[in-house]
């Protein structure tokens, strides 16, 4: 039987692109490939190894692909899950 408690990660990502759009409008060719950033997050398990988990995914990359422009775009994600452990 497994012990309950609360968890804490913390851990880089790396990200790759799939698809960029905005509504129909294709935008894969102005943003970078690759993303890489750094995911936090609380967890607990509970004695019969289900358990919960909230991340939160800060993009440190900028991902647009445009050396003459100053903007900058950065991916943000907020995830919760559900896991089971046996």
């Amino acid at each position: 039987m497994m012990e309950s408690g609360f968890n804490i990660f913390v851990g880089p990502y790396i990200g790759l692109l799939m698809s960029a759009k905005i509504g129909d409008l294709d935008i894969k060719d102005g943003s970078k490939s690759m993303d890489f950033g750094v995911n936090i997050g609380l967890g607990y398990e509970l004695e019969s190894g289900l358990g919960f988990q909230a991340r939160y995914g800060l993009g440190l990359a900028n991902t647009i692909d445009d050396p003459d422009s100053d903007l900058s775009a950065k991916n943000a994600v907020i995830g919760v899950g559900l896991t089971y452990a046996f």
